[in-house]
């Protein structure tokens, strides 16, 4: 998964800017998904 990648990928290194503009150009797009993928992940819990 793209988001988690990235979401990895900033913890490792905080100034990583490639992953912010990957997560920034894919946000408007892909919010409805990531408001399903925040969903799934509190059904993980």
């Amino acid at each position: 998964n793209k988001y988690f990648e990235f979401l990895s990928l900033k913890e490792k290194d905080p100034t990583n800017s490639e992953a912010d503009t990957a997560v920034l150009s894919n946000y408007k797009s892909s919010r409805a998904y990531m408001k399903k993928l925040k969903y799934m992940i509190t059904l993980d819990e």
